[in-house]
């Protein structure tokens, strides 16, 4: 079961990364007024009808359409602020660059990798040689966290855990 990115490429499906969107949105209303929240079971129950219909399908399904779907469901569920919460997330983060992980799937690329995973950091993966060639990298990886700068594997681990200073 794939998901298709902003990017047009392909990843495999994560009923974790809906579940974390969602609880996202939801601690955000639980900080303001818990009797508002969605309960962790219905957070459970959107994750998992989400991922049974997403598997049915034939095709890999956009990601735009994933969140379109979270939205309904929540609103299905009677989660409203939730719902609020995630919606204004979607809008403020499609208007936000998205880091890109410039990999060949060395060691260093597979511990960065698990560094910005474990860390929850959203990010694309490149893993054309020819366009890491084009932008001049004689080493991977390289992490470019706004449009055109570029951090190498040091700085980027730096960057992820917080001690990064431009």
């Amino acid at each position: 079961m794939r998901v298709i990115k902003r990017s047009g490429a392909e990843a495999d499906f994560s009923r974790e990364k809906i579940h974390k969107a969602i609880t996202r949105a939801n601690d955000e209303v639980k900080a303001e007024n818990k009797k508002y929240a969605a309960s962790d079971e219905t957070i459970d129950l959107i994750a998992t009808r989400l991922y049974e219909r997403c598997r049915k399908r034939p095709r890999a399904t956009p990601v735009e359409e994933i969140q379109d779907m979270i939205e309904t469901e929540l609103m299905k569920e009677g989660a409203y602020e939730t719902a609020k919460r995630y919606i204004r997330y979607r809008c403020l983060s499609q208007n936000v660059f998205v880091p890109v992980l410039y990999s060949t799937g060395c060691v260093n690329c597979r511990t960065l990798k698990e560094e910005l995973d474990s860390h929850d950091i959203q990010y694309e993966e490149c893993k054309d040689v020819n366009r890491m060639l084009e932008l001049g990298f004689d080493k991977v990886p390289m992490l470019e966290i706004s449009k055109g700068v570029f951090l190498d594997y040091e700085t980027s681990m730096n960057w992820v855990n917080g001690g990064y200073q431009k």
